[in-house]
C-alpha cells in the first residue's frame, strides 16, 4: 500500500478483490463509456460512502452480504465457535 501526497489530496492506493461477474460489469462498463476503470470505482465509492453517512444504505448489511460472497473476508456478525464472542 502506498500513501501519495498532493496539494490538497491524500491518495491511497489498494487492492480490491472483486468476484468475476463484478469484475465482467466494471471492464463492460468501461469500455462502453469510455471512463477509466480507476474512475467508476472511485465515482462508485464516494457515491456509496456519501449514502452511507446520510444512512441511506446500511454498511452493515452489505459488509454482510459481501462476506458471504467472497471467501477469505470474515463476517462480522458471526460468532466463534467454542469463545465468548
Amino acid at each position: 500500500m502506498a500513501n501519495f501526497h498532493g496539494k490538497s489530496r491524500a491518495y491511497v492506493a489498494f487492492q480490491a478483490r472483486l468476484t468475476p461477474e463484478l469484475k465482467e460489469r466494471l471492464a463492460k462498463m468501461s469500455y462502453e463509456g469510455g471512463f477509466s476503470q480507476v474512475a467508476i470505482v472511485n465515482a462508485a465509492l464516494e457515491y456509496y460512502l456519501d449514502h452511507v453517512e446520510t444512512g441511506s444504505v446500511s454498511l452493515e448489511k452489505d459488509l454482510e452480504s459481501v462476506s458471504e460472497s467472497l471467501p477469505g473476508i470474515p463476517n462480522p456478525k458471526k460468532k466463534n465457535p467454542g469463545t465468548d464472542d
